[in-house]
């Protein structure tokens, strides 16, 4: 990693504002149009449900806690996370590891997003094999 600005910095942030846009826009058709809360699952194949889930853990809901103190703990940690991850975004030279990056950033801003509106992470893809 280079100390000087990343030669794929603009489409690092384009793709990381198009993956935290695509993240809220697919919870907000979860949550409004398909209404899957009050459903729970939808069945889509034998192996691939749309299926409601509150994520007030970390990934895979482990130590998962829905107090506010856990709340507002994991914003923050979400958010160092994705300041870290926007830093090493703006000095990665490598195009595919900025798109991975981005990837990754927008991902986190779309949870903070939902922690900060709901109190937890709107989960909704249930790939059972």
């Amino acid at each position: 990693m280079s100390s000087s600005r990343s030669p794929h910095l603009r489409l690092g942030l384009l793709i990381a504002a198009f993956a935290f846009i695509l993240d809220q826009v697919a919870k907000w058709v979860i949550i409004n149009p398909l209404s899957l809360e009050p459903k729970r699952v939808i069945e889509i194949t034998s192996f691939f449900d749309l299926r409601w889930a509150e994520n007030c853990g970390i990934s895979l809901s482990m130590f998962a806690s829905c107090t506010d103190t856990t709340r507002w703990t994991l914003v923050a940690v979400t958010g160092a996370v994705a300041a870290a991850v926007a830093f090493w975004l703006t000095r990665e030279r490598a195009r595919g590891d900025v798109i991975a990056l981005a990837m990754i950033l927008g991902g986190a801003l779309g949870n903070i997003v939902d922690r900060v509106r709901y109190g937890y992470v709107v989960d909704y893809a249930d790939l059972h094999i």
